[in-house]
């Protein structure tokens, strides 16, 4: 017979999960009640130690008809009073079903917290008395009120110690999580960007070019069927050539072509086992399907006989004829085409030209350069057999590269068009495309005193820009115990909160974990 101790919850202060064996409250000492209801939870585990088994096997608890006091199945007097156990009830001994949807069955979850939680304190309940038909002697009630006024002041005693030591415990062992009142002292914020200034350049000075292309004739001589526009001829004269034509046709052919197939070359037995499993009968076995509960705080399991099915595993033969196959090779023949060409040469005269004709090409460059305002063009003497060919101008600005963190370059120079050259003056700043940005410089700002609560980004200066941007709000807490908290927080739950204002204080193990 398997033993498990159940559990049974204070009527007086709600504290759930006192062990079985247990006749008061582990959290406010009150006696445990006469109609209690005991229950198992579903992982309850076996019980090995012999002295609960014994006290398990002993019997119900009864109830004592003079005081209301508990006492274990074992006693045949009152423990409290001393009054014999005559005819006082005893806690019922009831049956339970199979865990899972049983009455007086409950989960780990339902059970109380793994430390004790103060409570108010119950108030005290006149000790309930039933109506006793039994007449006592006058040294026998002398002997009772003795046994009970020691009893209470036993219980009173057991009843303090219990109180202040569950308010200890409480005070010493944090539990994993706990949320603390707290109000809003001071406010604090802190903004912070990375800024990056555009590299422009200054204008040092200017230089421009000019150059004119000259071209030169040459007179080249050539051959052809034609004149070109512009040449002058030499001489003609008639050569003999030979002119061939063709015609193309398709031709048919034919090429053998071979394939493989798989043909039936004859048939073979083949054989397969199945495994099954196959009833043979049934058996009795014995299995939990409840549990008791014996009155005293403990429970026994209930026993069921069912009856099962018992399978023996068999196996039987399959025979199936099967194909055999080999691969034989055919051939066959394919139609092919191809082209042919038919081809007929014949002589005809064709009439050739021999001329010369003038190109011009690359010449003389003149130029001129400055690095005044003033341009002008080379001046211009052609020579016999030259003209005058294309014109070009360039005009560059000339200037060194300015930026936050930068040190003074060396100078450079900007190509650009002369109306744009024209309106530039030394001195002057001057956009370079593409866009260059110099390093990044972080730029901060913060909270300028406790009336200060609206947070503001660092100011950009000219041809600046953010790259990056950080912010950091923070709560300064104080409990109602006096202790104070930094707390980091959102920007939402900043701008939600004000100075005065209530929130809660979010503590795991005892530290410091956020606010709510």
């Amino acid at each position: 017979m398997t033993i498990r101790e159940g559990l049974w919850d204070c009527g007086f202060c709600g504290t759930k999960g006192n062990l079985g064996r247990h006749k008061q409250c582990n959290h406010c000492g009150a006696a445990r009640q006469k109609d209690v209801q005991f229950y198992l939870p579903d992982e309850a585990p076996a019980v090995t130690d012999e002295r609960l088994i014994a006290q398990a096997e002993a019997g119900a608890d009864w109830y004592c008809e003079h005081c209301g006091s508990g006492n274990t199945g074992t006693l045949d007097v009152c423990r409290r009073c001393s009054a014999p156990k005559g005819a006082s009830p005893s806690h019922p001994v009831t049956d339970h079903p199979p865990e899972g949807g049983a009455v007086g069955s409950k989960k780990a979850g339902e059970l109380g917290p793994p430390w004790p939680i103060p409570a108010e304190p119950a108030a005290e309940k006149p000790a309930a008395t039933e109506p006793t038909t039994q007449k006592l002697s006058e040294a026998e009630a002398k002997d009772a009120n003795r046994g009970c006024l020691i009893s209470l002041i036993f219980i009173a005693l057991v009843v303090f110690g219990g109180v202040a030591g569950a308010w200890l415990l409480f005070r010493q062992v944090q539990p994993e999580s706990q949320r603390v009142s707290a109000t809003v002292v001071g406010l604090f914020w802190t903004r912070e960007t990375k800024v990056e200034q555009r590299i422009k350049g200054v204008v040092t000075g200017f230089a421009w070019e000019r150059s004119i292309h000259l071209e030169k004739r040459e007179t080249l001589q050539g051959s052809g069927t034609s004149l070109p526009q512009g040449a002058r001829r030499l001489r003609s004269r008639l050569e003999t050539e030979t002119s061939r034509s063709c015609t193309t046709r398709k031709v048919r052919d034919t090429k053998e072509v071979s394939e493989s197939r798989q043909v039936v070359s004859g048939y073979k037995t083949e054989t397969t086992y199945e495994t099954y499993k196959e009833k043979v009968g049934t058996r009795t076995k014995k299995s939990k399907c409840g549990s008791i509960s014996l009155g005293n705080g403990f429970f026994k399991d209930k026993k069921c006989k069912t009856k099962e099915p018992v399978y023996e595993t068999r196996t039987r033969e399959h025979t199936k004829k099967v194909p055999v196959y080999r691969n034989e090779t055919v051939s066959r023949s394919e139609p092919v085409w191809r082209e042919e060409e038919d081809c007929t040469e014949k002589p005809v005269k064709v009439r050739y030209y021999d001329y010369t004709y003038d190109v011009w090409t690359k010449g003389r460059v003149l130029t001129e350069t400055g690095t005044d305002r003033k341009p002008f063009w080379p001046k211009v003497t052609l020579e016999p057999g030259e003209r005058e060919g294309s014109r070009q101008e360039v005009y560059r600005v000339l200037y060194v590269e300015m930026g936050s963190g930068l040190e003074r370059s060396s100078e450079q120079s900007l190509e650009v068009g002369e109306t744009q050259w024209r309106q530039h003056e030394v001195g002057a700043d001057l956009r370079l495309e593409p866009e260059r940005w110099g390093p990044a410089r972080p730029l901060t700002l913060s909270a300028q005193g406790p009336e200060d609560l609206i947070p503001r980004w660092p100011e950009l200066l000219a041809d600046e820009r953010v790259t990056e941007k950080r912010a950091k709000y923070l709560l300064h807490l104080r409990d109602d115990n006096g202790l104070g908290y930094s707390a980091p927080v959102s920007e939402a739950q900043w701008n939600r909160l004000a100075v005065g204002r209530r929130c809660t204080v979010v503590l795991r193990h005892g530290q410091f974990s956020g606010v709510e």
